[in-house]
């Protein structure tokens, strides 16, 4: 703030000091913004208002002065505006529906003029939080110089970084065993029917993403299928939204999809690893993973989830993850043609690869895009079934199924 009105304390801000703010031409900069009313019958105008309250609290805070006209950015005049209860109530309920987080310090005075009307003071300090605004925007905006501005992507990265004290790393890992854990112990959602279990999760970068669950754009039972599924069902419960599929022979899903208001998604399967031939297994085998099957339907529902997040503006780097569960005692079914001496039946329970982070601006545009991506994962389960490497991919690094 400027020297001016440093050291007194908000609720002392006088009409003289506001009048000395045009005699000295205090300019609007990167903490104090003026204008001369405000602006709540739109939804563009609630949207205009978050993002000026975030864009302070996402960098240095400062003031929003209503009531102060403004000319080339510097003060002109203080005409005023009316400012009751009802406005009061309006305005803040605005700022506290409209941007997530909600703003952990902003404290307002209303001071009255002589021609009987009032400025409004708000003065918001950045909190450490990175806050989005809603209303059909989901996006991040910083203060520079005198203008509000959309944060790219490597600012979120940077801010996120650099407010961490646990890195997002350690919060993506026990994000994804917290998952998996209530997975194994089949009291997830309504239940898990089947034993071998094939996951994914997608969790962004930014933790401070807020969807709309109950009012998400488009046609939701299409953007998130649930893996390997040809009819399914949706609900939603606290603040996630569900499909899952369930065969009518079944009390339990056997396929379940989950989109939190974080942007997470969390999605896992079991039918996939359900033998629908007989297969003659090998002795002390109880199971096969089918090895292109697996593989596909991971890199649709990847591909699916992850173009999807975007379209409902969940953008910037994604952490990604695949895992089988619950599979001691099953071999890689890869065919005759492949069988080697050195392929082994499972002896651990899960495989659980390193989790990937898919920088912002990848290219994910295709299926083969995200296959590539992904294939460090692929490449770490089939070497834990005694293979070198999956055999589904080219010289190219292209996903091309063994026949």
């Amino acid at each position: 703030m400027t020297q001016l009105l440093d050291g007194i304390p908000l609720q002392d801000i006088t009409e003289d000091q506001l009048n000395s703010l045009l005699l000295l031409k205090i300019p609007e900069s990167a903490q104090i913004e003026y204008k001369s009313e405000i602006k709540m019958g739109s939804d563009k105008d609630k949207r205009e208002l978050c993002k000026d309250v975030s864009a302070l609290a996402n960098s240095q805070g400062g003031y929003l002065f209503f009531g102060i006209s403004e000319t080339n950015d510097i003060p002109s005049d203080i005409p005023g505006i009316t400012f009751n209860d009802t406005t009061s109530q309006q305005l803040f309920q605005i700022i506290m529906s409209g941007i997530t987080p909600r703003i952990q310090s902003l404290v307002d005075h209303v001071i009255n003029l002589k021609n009987g009307l009032q400025v409004l003071v708000l003065k918001i300090e950045h909190d450490g939080y990175l806050h989005q605004v809603k209303y059909n925007d989901n996006r991040f905006y910083k203060r520079v110089g005198t203008i509000t501005i959309t944060m790219e992507s490597s600012d979120v990265e940077s801010f996120v970084k650099s407010t961490s004290t646990n890195t997002r790393q350690e919060d993506v890992q026990e994000t994804i065993d917290t998952y998996y854990g209530t997975l194994k112990e089949k009291k997830y959602f309504k239940g898990i029917e089947g034993k071998g279990i094939c996951a994914l999760t997608i969790i962004p970068e930014v933790s401070s993403i807020k969807l709309d669950i109950g009012n998400l754009p488009g046609d939701f039972n299409s953007s998130f299928p649930p893996i390997y599924c040809s009819g399914w069902g949706s609900e939603i419960t606290g603040h996630s939204k569900f499909t899952f599929g369930k065969r009518k022979i079944d009390i339990a899903p056997y396929t379940v999809t989950e989109v939190n208001d974080l942007g997470e998604v969390k999605a896992f399967n079991t039918f996939i690893f359900e033998d629908k031939n007989n297969t003659q297994l090998p002795e002390k085998c109880v199971g096969n993973v089918p090895s292109i099957a697996f593989e596909r339907e991971i890199i649709t529902s990847f591909h699916k989830y992850l173009t999807s997040l975007k379209e409902f503006g969940v953008t910037g780097s994604f952490f990604i993850h695949t895992v089988l569960l619950n599979i001691q005692g099953y071999m890689m079914y890869v065919g005759p043609k492949y069988m080697i001496d050195n392929q082994r039946i499972l002896e651990v329970e899960d495989i659980r690869p390193p989790f990937i982070q898919i920088p912002s601006g990848t290219n994910i545009s295709t299926q083969h895009d995200v296959a590539k991506i992904i294939r460090p994962m692929f490449d770490y389960i089939w070497r834990e079934f005694g293979f070198e490497r999956s055999y589904n991919y080219s010289s190219e690094d292209d996903w091309v199924p063994h026949s």
